[in-house]
């Protein structure tokens, strides 16, 4: 799957980082099927989040 590289995109990952920190919850990534979980908030799933911003910007 080819990553969406333009602004909606960004957009979209910087409004889940504001969700994410209204609701004490973050997204992570689950290393097993190459998924994703939903967890307490924790600053490294942030940081994974933002990586992807940084690749697309």
């Amino acid at each position: 799957m080819k990553a969406i590289k333009n602004k909606r995109a960004k957009a979209f990952i910087e409004e889940v980082i504001e969700v994410s920190k209204k609701h004490g919850l973050s997204l992570g990534h689950e290393d097993i099927g190459g998924g994703f979980i939903v967890t307490n908030y924790k600053n490294e799933n942030i940081e994974w989040l933002k990586d992807y911003i940084l690749r697309v910007s």
